[in-house]
């Protein structure tokens, strides 16, 4: 009875998470759409299983029973959500419907093998072994996707509260996919090796419950819902309000290891100095316009700030994950989102903003758009 309540509550949160995506879905409609899609394939599985084990109708039975292997079009879905949730495009291309194929050519053998219009000797082993190959590949698939465009970009700047909100987010959903998928491998196994094919039901209260976590989430913390840049422009936003805020690549305390002797007798000198000395240059960074000179350079920064050389490039040397020429960067992307948050680019070109903000050609400014914010200056824009 525990289990049957479970799944029917699932099915009725999820159901709840479905209409606030469609109120919402347009912040972010073709990854959001993906979403509704793969909450309704698990809603509507819920439900059934849960008033199935209730009522115990024969009709439902029968619509678990053609409903069923429509659960496999789950996987290129989750693919799907996370491609679109990152890369953050307008349209949807044509290549995914190639994802499409297989699942379709799956659940039509399965319907012309249920009508007896053709004959599958052993199909539940082969279909089992066939889901499991499937769940397993789109898995690999999604997790080297996200590693390779979130969890491990190049450039890893978190200087906005977006990128560590999409990385959180995505960490969450694909860990609980993961367990989700390794329930229903020891599931269909064991069905299979005690020969009693119950359609992955075996444990399913685990699914229930984790099902319930991901709907929850959403309905408690919707900013996921929005997408990537208006995200994105409402944490430059708020980072903007914070005037004390300490940049995330500093740190107080230097995990590098300090042989040089000269370094030695710095450290001495500006260890309580070093919080005043980032506080100072992020105040300096969001006041002032200093940097949009392509030839600035730290010898500038420690005269604007009256602070020693040696003291700033100790400081970018052990206390900050990134170098000043990278800081550089950050600091003029940061500028060209302000610029781009007030219309500049409505009387502008991208050409002029790149010149604008300091950088000595468009393509560098290209380049490092992308790598901090994560899309293309038109993208962002857009």
């Amino acid at each position: 009875m525990f289990e049957n309540l479970l799944l029917f509550s699932s099915g009725i949160i999820g159901f709840l998470t479905i209409i606030l995506i469609l109120f919402r879905y347009k912040k972010n409609s073709i990854a959001n759409s993906y979403l509704i899609l793969i909450f309704s394939v698990i809603t509507i599985r819920f439900l059934i299983i849960g008033l199935l084990n209730i009522y115990n109708e024969e009709f439902l039975k029968q619509l678990l029973e053609r409903f069923n292997n429509l659960f496999i079009i789950m996987f290129p879905l989750n693919y799907l959500y996370f491609k679109y949730l990152i890369k953050n495009k307008k349209t949807t291309s044509k290549r995914d419907w190639i994802h499409f194929i297989l699942p379709l050519l799956f659940i039509t053998i399965d319907i012309l093998e249920d009508n007896q219009i053709i004959t599958v000797p052993n199909k539940s082993k082969y279909f089992v072994a066939f889901f499991i190959c499937y769940l397993l590949y789109y898995n690999i698939k999604i997790y080297r996707f996200l590693n390779n465009n979130v969890w491990r970009r190049k450039f890893k700047i978190d200087f906005v509260k977006q990128s560590s909100l999409i990385k959180n987010w995505t960490l969450f959903l694909y860990a609980i996919i993961v367990c989700i998928s390794l329930r229903l491998v020891y599931s269909y196994s064991i069905e299979i090796f005690f020969t009693n094919y119950d359609y992955g039901h075996t444990f399913i209260w685990i699914s229930g419950a984790l099902w319930s976590i991901i709907f929850l989430r959403i309905l408690i913390f919707p900013e996921i819902l929005y997408g990537h840049s208006y995200l994105l422009y409402h944490a430059e936003e708020e980072e903007k309000r914070a005037a004390t805020l300490i940049s995330s690549f500093w740190k107080n305390a230097s995990k590098i290891k300090i042989t040089n002797t000269q370094d030695l007798q710095l450290q001495q000198k500006i260890n309580g100095l070093v919080t005043n000395y980032m506080k100072e240059i992020d105040q300096f960074t969001a006041d002032t316009h200093f940097l949009k000179d392509p030839k600035f350079s730290i010898n500038d920064l420690a005269n604007k700030l009256n602070i020693p050389k040696s003291h700033l490039a100790y400081l970018f040397k052990y206390h900050s994950t990134i170098s000043f020429s990278d800081f550089k960067k950050v600091v003029r992307i940061k500028y060209a989102l302000k610029l781009i948050a007030e219309d500049y680019l409505k009387t502008n070109t991208y050409d002029s903003l790149a010149k604008e903000i300091g950088f000595a050609s468009y393509n560098t400014f290209f380049t490092s758009f992308k790598e901090i914010v994560g899309v293309t200056p038109h993208d962002y824009q857009n």
